[in-house]
């Protein structure tokens, strides 16, 4: 039987890499970085993805297993390493101020947090889970980042109140976080915890889909009136940002496309590859080498395989091939080989 690190590591690489590929929703620059990254639902998805942070792979006796606990770490590492990811921080991550009577507004703060109202359980050890830049523990609770803040006008205080108890509570947090290599671990008090790279963010009423506070600046959500508990509640829009120390990085080019990066779009060309075999009913494999420029573009495409050479079906793939689109990465240009099953 495996032993518990295996089986967690195991475990844990099956369950990040269910995730599901998030898909362009709009115009919006938040949504072209957003549609470049990995959708996590769920608690237990992002305890899976800082397991390698934790396990103690020379804890096992065993040396085939310390073996195979370090090459399954090793490789849930690489697979997940630079990768970008969108989830949903947790009630702690937004916090408001007392209503000021001179500026007739209250200052909105949100925290990069992921998991500070609680912490996940990360290989039976609880750890919080942060953005990176300061974090303090304040009145036994913890306090994530602060990484943006705005005074947010209302005409009365009357309103404020109102939309404190009613709009707050159902506020949605998304950030835009980079996984690193090694994810850096931090400790505050007793509390300890990981902090990922902040990419972007946004906060919205899912009521109405106005956006409270965004960066890159975010289209907004589509209002549904399911999510309005409590009514509608009428302020104006911010106008007013008060200064924070600048910790959101724009997205970086990297030097080379990951492998999942590929994959994903590669995934776009899947319907019209799938065409092949369904016009001229040809079954097997088919193994294509290509060439991606800087810009993202396919410049070159051939068969690596025999079966579909000199053939309509081999044309139609590499035409369906010769349509991908990829992000722009650093290097001259990249060769990629990339097996499809037609079937």
């Amino acid at each position: 039987m495996a032993s518990d690190p295996i089986r967690l590591l195991t475990a844990a690489l099956a369950l990040a890499g269910s995730v599901g590929i998030s898909a362009p929703a709009a115009a919006g620059k938040y949504q072209q970085v957003c549609a470049q990254a990995t959708r996590v639902d769920g608690v237990e998805a992002i305890a899976a993805l800082l397991f390698t942070a934790t396990v103690a792979c020379d804890k096992e006796t065993d040396d085939l297993a310390r073996r195979q606990c370090v090459g399954i770490r090793d490789a849930r590492t690489k697979a997940v390493a630079g990768e970008t990811f969108v989830l949903y921080s947790d009630a702690a991550s937004v916090q408001v101020g007392d209503y000021n009577e001179k500026k007739q507004g209250a200052p909105i703060a949100l925290h990069g947090c992921i998991a500070c109202a609680k912490p996940l359980d990360v290989a039976g050890q609880p750890r919080y889970v942060t953005t990176r830049g300061a974090v303090t523990v304040e009145g036994g609770a913890l306090v994530g980042p602060k990484v943006h803040e705005v005074l947010r006008p209302f005409v009365n205080k009357t309103l404020f109140r109102k939309w404190k108890e009613i709009v707050l509570p159902r506020l949605r947090t998304e950030l835009i976080v980079r996984m690193p290599e090694r994810p850096t671990a931090w400790q505050e008090d007793e509390a300890q915890g990981f902090a990922f790279e902040l990419i972007g963010f946004r906060v919205y009423d899912p009521c109405d889909g106005q956006m409270i506070a965004a960066n890159p600046a975010s289209d907004a959500e589509k209002a549904d009136r399911k999510n309005c508990k409590g009514g509608l509640v009428g302020s104006e829009e911010p106008k007013v940002a008060i200064p924070v120390e600048p910790v959101v990085e724009a997205p970086r080019v990297p030097e080379k496309l990951s492998p999942s990066a590929v994959k994903r779009s590669m995934q776009q060309i899947a319907p019209a590859v799938n065409a092949c075999f369904a016009i001229y009913g040809v079954p097997g494999k088919a193994d294509v080498s290509f060439e991606i420029g800087s810009d993202g573009k396919v410049r070159r495409v051939a068969l690596s395989s025999e079966d579909f050479e000199d053939t309509p079906t081999g044309t139609c793939i590499l035409d369906a091939v010769k349509s991908a689109e990829f992000p722009e990465f650093l290097a001259p240009s990249m060769t990629v080989n990339y097996p499809f099953i037609l079937r």
